[in-house]
């Protein structure tokens, strides 16, 4: 959801249209929206796979994904149950699709996966997204990947399962133990992924994020404001950073995401966790006046100039560079922006963090989140032993131990974490102290299917271009789901 040094999908490589393309892509290969397609493989319709590259091994995805959770149990300080060890009948070669970056991290990886099987993992580098038909092309060809590392969610791996492009995962969970040995914050989150994944399991969680308001210290101390404890002290803050000529609000939404995760917040201060679980999960409606409220807000933020004009027109890669330069007060993003710091040689000690204040009464004070990204396994791999055992292996205490020694990580695991292990960063151990105490809201993008999302996108995108109202903008999403039966 940019895991350790670059994020595939949402952070990096997909631009607003490709998530548009993501809806024909869904109906050629499931007759219909990501929430409603049953079966099929990607059709030739689907966007072509770019000519893959390979490497020893290297980088994780991330996303935000899973229904609803209860309050998290501590994700670091809790032992890992011991795994069973795992017979490889096929040893050999195993392609591994995942982005770019982190190179020697996934070396070492590999190397102590070999170490331990015998099986060499050969890592095929894309984009590694669904959206753009990287992913569904890829497992539908007979010579694709083993084990692919994608963003969470139903418009994803729900769409994948329902296309018949990936295992279930019930029969591995059970043997390898795998449930003792994810944080329960993630077994709760996989327990309630809606009804798209029919109470199966389809994924290991690789990743969760926590997603709240970022800031650059160095420039709330130049101009005189703190964290604010208040809705109104956030609001002046924004004031009075406008005043001084600092970007309040960096935002660069024309890839969706960065949108999503800003109104995430926007809802769940303004109506509350409850009744945004009810909205993505259950009989809630998008355009109730909670919901319009926070869209009220959003649109009120861009009339006062704390979010630029050019949101709508930067995707949220191409702002990052204005936070870093301290040229923008306040980012709402996930602790994947760590690594994009590490790549960067940029000053992350300068960053920190706090929850957003609750606009209403019936607010909740929490960061939105969930899953980041997760592994799944090929519906046609040859080597259905081997590619167990490689994500048995990618929730060891080995992988979990190399993660949190890794300086550039900006990745919470979904497995627990030994006590030995720590954060190297303050910005991410805050992060993982926050989802430890509190846990975690939703982020909507990647709750509901591909069709919902990009009606949530368009509203969004609607809303900060000032070409239509928020309670048009809500009407439209609630219509999208409606249509979606979802």
């Amino acid at each position: 959801m940019v895991s350790l040094d670059t994020q595939i999908t949402r952070r990096r490589i997909l631009s607003y249209g490709a998530f548009a393309t993501a809806a024909s892509i869904l109906a050629a290969c499931g007759g219909g929206t990501a929430s409603t397609a049953t079966t099929a493989p990607a059709t030739s319709s689907a966007t072509a796979v770019p000519k893959p590259t390979t490497a020893a091994a290297s980088t994780t995805a991330n996303a935000t994904t899973a229904p609803a959770a209860t309050t998290a149990s501590n994700t670091t300080g809790a032992a890992s149950a011991p795994a069973k060890p795992v017979t490889i009948a096929t040893q050999g070669n195993l392609k591994f699709m995942r982005g770019s970056g982190n190179d020697p991290f996934w070396e070492k990886i590999a190397t102590g996966f070999k170490a331990k099987t015998g099986v060499t993992v050969e890592s095929v580098i894309n984009t590694g997204t669904v959206e753009d038909g990287t992913v569904p092309t890829a497992l539908k060809s007979g010579s694709g990947p083993d084990v692919v590392n994608i963003n969470s969610g139903p418009a994803r791996i729900g769409f994948l399962a329902q296309a018949g492009l990936i295992k279930q995962l019930d029969d591995a969970y059970a043997k390898n133990n795998w449930n003792d040995r994810l944080t329960p914050f993630a077994v709760d989150r996989l327990k309630n992924q809606g009804s798209i994944f029919q109470g199966k399991l389809w994924e290991v969680p690789n990743s969760v994020d926590v997603i709240y308001w970022d800031y650059n210290k160095d420039v709330y101390q130049k101009v005189g404001i703190k964290p604010p404890d208040t809705f109104d002290e956030m609001v002046t803050n924004f004031d009075k950073l406008k005043a001084v000529g600092v970007t309040a609000i960096n935002l660069g939404v024309r890839s969706g995401f960065a949108g999503g995760w800003l109104f995430g917040n926007l809802l769940q201060a303004a109506a509350g966790k409850d009744a945004v679980q009810q909205v993505l999960f259950g009989e809630g409606k998008w355009d109730q006046p909670e919901f319009i409220h926070a869209a009220q807000i959003l649109g009120d933020w861009v009339k006062k100039g704390y979010v630029p004009q050019s949101s709508t027109t930067l995707t949220d890669q191409q702002v990052i560079p204005i936070f870093e330069n301290k040229q923008a007060g306040t980012y709402c993003v996930g602790t994947w922006l760590i690594a994009t710091y590490a790549t960067d040689k940029a000053d992350i000690t300068n960053v920190d963090a706090f929850v957003m204040p609750t606009i209403t009464a019936a607010g909740s004070k929490l960061p939105t989140g969930g899953f980041g990204n997760s592994f799944v396994i090929a519906a046609n791999t040859k080597n259905l032993d081997a590619a167990q055992a490689w994500l048995d292996y990618l929730i060891s205490e080995d992988y979990v131990q190399a993660l949190m020694d890794n300086p550039a990580n900006g990745t919470i695991p979904a497995a627990k974490v030994p006590a030995s292990a720590k954060p190297k960063t303050a910005l991410l151990q805050k992060a993982v102290d926050i989802l430890a105490k509190d846990g975690t809201g939703y982020n909507p993008s990647v709750h509901v299917g591909a069709t919902v999302t990009t009606a949530y996108y368009d509203a969004l995108q609607g809303i900060l271009g000032g070409l239509t109202t928020p309670e048009k903008a809500m009407a439209d999403v609630q219509a999208a789901k409606v249509k979606a039966g979802s």
